[in-house]
């Protein structure tokens, strides 16, 4: 079997032996012949083998089936073969993701008792080279085995370590460790050096950002230690790949920039994003769907940066772990916590999978319904809507969509490690961010800043910067050549190159801003001119920054100074706008979005997803919902079948509406129609 990614529209998608497969999978804890047999008779050709004798976060196995490492070059591959028998019986024409953990076992640690549990103390055992000789060796032995005897069962390998198997260093808090110690002199050049203490980790709790002369040793040890997790990762994918030849796919759990909350994104180990996401040797990226933003109600968002995926030629994998009205909070004698809540029922389940499907095909990834336990997904309603989707979702991923989206976001990774990580302002900055972003009511699409480069530009009008507090010289030199004489509007948040290492820049941030700043005495609350937005911090931190500076137009105000907190500047080839606020309010963000030109499909408040094929809406309790199609014509919508039509581009969606719809231009209103009664019938 050759497997591969290929260019499809301005995605990638994969190909078995020169065939195109829709990237749609299943993945679950505990596979049994009703549950897969359930996805296999929906149309899903792709499920997930999990293969581990490791528990759970939960406490319960992730397998039944049993460890397949026993020892240092000792393994039992054929709980490994077990699991492919049962697939190949009950999913006869299926093809697999093999997931395999890599953490150290309770046999290794019995001869190395001084060392780290890498599922608890990734960071702390990282540099270990016997575990990743052993483990290495591990790959080696399991891949060769299954390739050999089952070389066109497998298209795809998972590798999985660190807490949750996603590669977390999760609950060592960066805390020191001989072992780890000697990994960072090594990494100085320093054999005195020693790791800064905890105390010194978690000083200045009431400032946003380090001092880089004074507070360089913090600075320094944070990009060693997520560097030295990302080295580890990168290490095994390579290692695979020496067996694997790239013949096949392989795939990771890895940065999670948008989704981790405080101190967890520093502590967790996920900053060294663009070097994992450069790696030839990676093919995949997987996470969970965002747990803060998965309710019947919400938008719903990626932890990812969903467009710098594709552009380093690379899948992304969202999973679609929600708790459903078959959630058992209790398995097998252990609590299973809720994440972000439980879908009530099949009404809210269908509008949630739907919701997740648009999101899907608007950014042109995979999915894969994971239903941890035997439970959550085995229901005769929800299997008809997975059915229904799947059958929907054959005749997209096939066509040559891709982005149009005005709005592009560009994160820095590279600048977090100058930020004081107690403070909390990337849960303003990043995180919570989403749910604003997402509802401007025009698509956007989500980057690293290092792709600027890559990027084709001249699409987005509007380009946010929302932590850009430290830019690299090459960063600048792009900014100032391609969006500062491209006539793009700019909005720069919070204190954009403030930081360098030479110490704090103020005028490098008027430089780039192209206004008068001022640093504010006290935390403020900000206002826009025609209403209140959200507070700037939940305690008080500094610094903040005002405008000060006549040429501008105000748009926001603080509260306790008056003085100007948001502001637009007409520049020399573009538009500058400069945000006080970590997190501006969607009316703010849709205001700019205004003056950039953006087309707004909504000024609802509501999420819409939207390519080159279709326009995703997903609202409740909205009456008279107007949306604003970039052409007149006929619609129908690919999910229920209905037909709408507008002679001047302007829809307007009733209640009874309500829910996800994913309209799609049609040429022809027979063929809309033919098409619509055919689905109306599943």
């Amino acid at each position: 079997m050759n497997v591969r990614l290929v260019p499809v529209g301005g995605s990638n998608q994969i190909e078995i032996d020169g065939k195109i497969v829709d990237s749609l999978a299943f993945k679950t804890f505990r596979p049994e012949e009703t549950n897969i047999g359930d996805f296999y008779q929906a149309g899903v050709r792709l499920f997930n083998i999990i293969s581990t004798g490791m528990n759970t976060a939960f406490g319960t196995p992730y397998s039944l089936y049993g460890e397949s490492w026993l020892g240092d070059g000792v393994y039992d591959l054929s709980v490994v073969d077990k699991q492919i028998d049962f697939f190949a019986e009950n999913a006869p024409d299926a093809k697999l993701f093999l997931n395999f953990q890599l953490d150290t076992r309770p046999w290794w640690h019995d001869a190395h008792p001084d060392e780290a549990d890498s599922y608890f103390h990734l960071s702390q055992v990282a540099a270990n080279e016997n575990w990743r000789r052993t483990a290495a060796d591990y790959i080696r032995a399991l891949i060769e085995h299954v390739e050999k005897k089952y070389p066109d069962k497998i298209f795809a390998y998972v590798l999985l370590g660190g807490y949750t198997t996603e590669w977390f260093s999760e609950e060592d808090y960066q805390a020191t460790h001989p072992t780890k110690l000697k990994a960072y002199q090594k990494y100085l050049k320093d054999e005195s050096a020693e790791i800064p203490t905890q105390e010194r980790l978690l000083q200045a709790k009431d400032k946003l950002f380090l001092d880089p002369v004074k507070d360089k040793d913090i600075i320094v040890y944070e990009q060693f230690h997520n560097k030295l997790i990302a080295d580890t990762l990168l290490y095994f994918c390579h290692e695979a790949q020496k067996v694997l030849k790239y013949k096949k796919l392989l795939g990771v759990f890895f940065g999670y920039l948008l989704e981790l909350e405080g101190a967890r994104l520093w502590n967790a180990g996920h900053l060294d994003i663009d070097r994992v996401y450069d790696s030839p040797d990676i093919d995949l990226i997987a996470t969970p769907s965002s747990y803060q933003f998965r309710k019947h109600t919400d938008a719903g968002a990626y932890m990812i940066l969903a467009h710098t995926i594709p552009l380093r030629k690379k899948l992304y994998f969202a999973s679609f772990d929600h708790r459903t009205y078959n959630y058992r909070s209790m398995e097998e004698g252990h609590y299973i916590w809720d994440t972000g809540g439980v879908l009530q029922n099949l009404r809210e389940v269908t509008d949630v999978m739907r919701r997740e499907m648009m999101q899907r095909w608007a950014n042109s990834a995979g999915h894969w319904w994971f239903g941890m336990f035997a439970t959550w997904l085995h229901d005769e309603g929800i299997m008809k809507e997975v059915k229904h989707l799947v059958k929907i979702s054959a005749d997209m991923f096939m066509r040559h969509a891709h982005s149009i989206s005005e709005i592009a976001v560009f994160y820095s990774c590279e600048s977090m490690y100058y930020v004081n990580k107690e403070c909390g302002i990337n849960n303003f900055s990043i995180l919570n961010s989403r749910d604003n972003l997402s509802r401007i009511g025009a698509p956007v699409d989500y980057f690293s800043i290092r792709d600027m480069k890559n990027v084709d530009l001249s699409q987005y009008k509007l380009c946010i910067f929302p932590n850009a507090y430290s830019l690299q010289e090459d960063e600048r030199e792009l900014i100032h050549t391609k969006l500062m004489a491209g006539n793009h509007t700019l909005l720069w948040m919070t204190a954009p190159d403030y930081l360098s290492e030479n110490g704090f820049e103020h005028e490098r941030m008027e430089e780039l801003t192209g206004m008068h700043l001022e640093e504010l005495d006290d935390d403020e609350t900000v206002y826009l001119c025609e209403g209140t937005i959200n507070g700037l911090y939940d305690h008080p931190l500094h610094p903040t920054f005002a405008i000060v500076d006549d040429a501008v137009e105000i748009m926001g105000r603080y509260k306790n100074s008056g003085k100007t907190a948001l502001a637009f500047r007409k520049m020399n080839g573009y538009n500058s706008v400069f945000s006080g606020l970590a997190n501006p309010s969607y009316m703010a963000l849709r205001a700019v979005a205004k003056k950039a030109g953006v087309h707004l499909y909504s000024e609802a408040g509501v999420p819409v997803y939207v390519n080159s094929l279709i326009t995703g809406i997903y609202w409740h309790e909205q009456k008279n919902l107007k949306i604003r199609m970039r052409e007149a014509g006929n619609y129908y919508d690919i999910l229920s079948g209905k037909i709408y039509h507008t002679n001047d581009g302007n829809l307007v969606l009733n209640t009874v509406d309500s829910g996800a719809i994913c309209l799609k231009k049609c040429d022809c209103q027979f063929m809309a129609l033919e098409r619509s009664n055919s689905w109306a019938k599943q």
